[in-house]
């Protein structure tokens, strides 16, 4: 029964992210927090939220941080899983003006990345760790993280990932 709660809670959040990308992100947000109290397990609990983030963090929400703080310390998550929530959390962060923890998160994240991981969460991460920077002042950081993430996004066809990340170097140029 867990796992069919999950998948209802999925398809929650998925009507919160079709209502968020219409623009109506006060409905969005109720069908998010509805899926985050339905999902029943972990895995889809972070799913949740990271959407959910993203969208707060793309509209500058103060609050976007909070949504991914249960989950920036699991000791259970998958690695990968939890890299990738360190880097939505930090970027999250910025909303906040917390900077100097954005860039320690960001610093975590980047530690915890290996060399041979999959591109995909390098681009994500790093296209994450340029906006930090970027927003943090460290505008020649922010360019070496933002050519690593741009074309292993383009590479890996994450098109968002990499508008996202020219749109850190063409605020630097």
């Amino acid at each position: 029964i867990d796992s069919e709660q999950s998948l209802g809670a999925s398809a929650l959040a998925l009507r919160g992210y079709m209502e968020a990308r219409s623009g109506r992100l006060d409905t969005a947000e109720a069908w998010f927090r509805l899926g985050l109290t339905t999902a029943r397990d972990e895995t889809s609990r972070v799913a949740i939220a990271m959407y959910f983030a993203r969208e707060l963090v793309l509209r500058r929400r103060e609050d976007a941080y909070e949504v991914l703080e249960p989950f920036a310390d699991s000791t259970t998550l998958p690695r990968s899983v939890l890299i990738d929530v360190r880097s939505s959390f930090a970027q999250a962060l910025t909303a906040a003006n917390r900077l100097d923890e954005a860039c320690s998160r960001t610093d975590e994240a980047l530690a915890l990345l290996e060399p041979d991981s999959p591109p995909a969460l390098r681009a994500r991460v790093f296209a994450r760790a340029a906006y930090v920077a970027l927003e943090s002042g460290s505008v020649s950081l922010a360019r070496e993280r933002a050519s690593i993430a741009a074309p292993l996004a383009v590479a890996q066809s994450l098109y968002d990932v990499a508008a996202s990340t020219y749109s850190v170097l063409s605020n630097i140029a």
